[in-house]
Formats: structure tokens, sequence, C-alpha cells
């Protein structure tokens, strides 16, 4: 496995949550689209005092395994100390 492309998706000034989401999937859908990759890592899940920002979390990791999973790529879970 070798890096092709990564970065953020900043969606903070957008008020309502299904919004953000709608962004988040919108801009890695067009990214999956232009760096056409076989594979998608995501970042494990980690917990949080906050049960709100855990749960936001886990939106955001649906709706972006979501995208990778509508193009048929391999969607793996990395952990987010993990060496490229």
């Amino acid at each position: 496995m070798r890096v092709i492309e990564y970065g953020t998706i900043e969606s903070k000034r957008i008020a309502t949550l299904p919004a953000r989401l709608k962004i988040i999937f919108s801009r890695l859908s067009a990214v999956i689209e232009r760096a056409k990759p076989d594979e998608l890592a995501i970042e494990s899940a980690f917990y949080h005092k906050n049960v709100q920002s855990t749960l936001k979390l886990g939106h955001a990791r649906g709706v972006a395994m979501l995208a990778g999973i509508l193009k048929d790529l391999n969607i793996l879970r990395v952990k987010s100390n993990a060496q490229w």
C-alpha cells in the first residue's frame, strides 16, 4: 500500500450535521474520482469523553466509507498512529 493523496475536509462553517455530512461525501467522492485509488484507508475510531463528538465522528466515518464502497473500493481501517 502507498499513499496517493491525503488531506482534510473542513465543514465547520456549515450549520447542520446533515449538510456537513453531504459536504464530506461530495468532496471525498470527488477525490476518489480524480485519484482513482484501489483502496480507501480510514482511521479507526477513538473514544472520547464527549459522547456527542464520538457520535459525530462515527457519522463522518460512515459517510466516508459509503463514498468508497459506492466506488467499489476496499476499505481499510488503520490505527490513528499508523506509520506510512
